[in-house]
């Protein structure tokens, strides 16, 4: 009899690890599939930037070209900082193929300072600074953030994403259950 009891409480020790693994698995598919989705997240956001800086001599009009590789959002966001000897008009173009956008206009002044963001009919593929004067030598700083996704490799992410934490949570949700009613299933059977 106690060769009986002492077999049966082996088995049930090893079937709590069992279940105890499971759990312990599926909280760590859990854990992935919240990081392969913070990971998405950031790889979607605007992180590419362009940025040019030059000191340009301006006799009527100027114009400061800055491509956006990779470019596949339609939401971009600017920061221009302009000064100048004398007065300056400051506009700021977003062009796909040569083909204007849109069109931004910064203000006029010796110094001109703006920042923003916009949403576009389709991804942009460069900017242009555009500044006009009667004569003028002007200092220019122009930066723009983009968003550059492989949608390939996004689509990868989501997947590996709502896989794991589908498998993650099955598994943490069986590994627990399963351990705690093996728990009680050996101290019901040692009465």
């Amino acid at each position: 009899m106690r060769l009986k009891a002492g077999m049966s409480s082996s088995a049930g020790s090893t079937r709590r690890a069992r279940y105890l693994a499971a759990a312990a698995a599926g909280f760590a598919l859990a854990v992935s599939a919240i990081l392969v989705s913070f990971w998405a997240t950031y790889y979607t956001s605007p992180r590419m930037q362009a940025e040019n800086r030059t000191s340009l001599l301006v006799e009527g009009a100027a114009s400061l070209t800055l491509t956006l590789p990779g470019c596949t959002s339609e939401r971009v966001f600017y920061s221009v900082s302009v000064t100048s000897s004398s007065p300056v008009a400051v506009s700021l173009e977003f062009l796909r193929d040569g083909r204007v956008l849109r069109t931004v206009d910064l203000g006029e002044g010796v110094s001109v300072a703006r920042e923003g963001g916009l949403l576009l009919d389709e991804p942009p593929s460069e900017a242009a600074l555009r500044l006009r004067c009667g004569s003028c030598t002007t200092r220019a700083v122009v930066s723009v953030r983009y968003s550059s996704v492989d949608y390939g490799y996004l689509l990868a992410l989501n997947v590996v994403s709502i896989l794991s934490s589908v498998t993650g949570i099955a598994l943490l949700t069986v590994g627990a259950y399963g351990y705690v009613a093996a728990g009680r299933g050996e101290k019901g059977g040692a009465r």
